[in-house]
């Protein structure tokens, strides 16, 4: 199945080697797959499962822990991503902003030019030497750095019901609606459903009209 963004977050236990998922390339990516980890077409929708889970998604997205990820780890990441996610969902640009700006001041975030596919990039590290306190302060950046782009309006929350995978949206006339083609072709497939039993029903209704 082709994934037409590297925003969706795999579940523990799958193959990221066979799987076709995309490890995120920026700090923008990191941050939304970061928020993906809470999934509600997963089953449980918690993908930051335990240290294992959470172990494999740092090693994902390129970011791999210099320590042992501990249950504590665990219940920081889950943290973390809950004032990343206030921070995302926030009503208003300048709110999002003071929001990020208080988390990359609290998890001491500080600006660094690292190479990047031949290329100079701006990636916020941290001293701290948890995993997730690095994790955050990237994440938090990238946002920051999206809307500094322009791209606030850009971002958004997946309409795919049960479905709120975060994304940016990048088409040109700002049509985007789902998270992925997962969620595009089940909606598809549901109100195709839906047409075809309001078929049914009409069909039925004027055969007994009929009789």
């Amino acid at each position: 199945m082709a994934h037409d963004t590297r925003e969706r977050t795999p579940v523990p236990g799958e193959e990221l080697g066979e799987a076709p998922w995309l490890a995120p390339r920026s700090a923008l990516e990191i941050a939304l797959a970061f928020l993906n980890t809470w999934d509600l077409l997963a089953h449980p929708p918690e993908l930051l499962r335990g240290p294992d889970a959470l172990r494999r998604f740092l090693e994902w997205i390129g970011r791999p822990a210099s320590d042992k990820v501990t249950d504590a780890d665990v219940k920081r990441a889950i943290a973390a991503r809950e004032r990343l996610r206030q921070a995302f969902d926030a009503p208003s640009e300048e709110e999002a902003v003071a929001r990020l700006n208080d988390l990359l001041l609290k998890v001491g975030g500080v600006p660094q030019l690292v190479s990047n596919d031949g290329s100079w990039q701006v990636r916020y590290t941290t001293r701290r030497p948890e995993p997730t306190a690095g994790l955050l302060a990237e994440s938090a950046g990238g946002l920051l750095a999206a809307m500094q782009d322009g791209l606030w309006g850009r971002l958004g929350r997946c309409e795919g019901d049960p479905c709120r995978c975060a994304f940016v949206d990048r088409t040109k006339n700002r049509v985007r609606r789902f998270c992925s083609t997962i969620c595009s072709d089940r909606m598809m497939q549901a109100a195709f459903r839906r047409r075809r039993r309001l078929a049914a029903r009409e069909s039925r209704i004027d055969s007994a009209s009929s009789s």
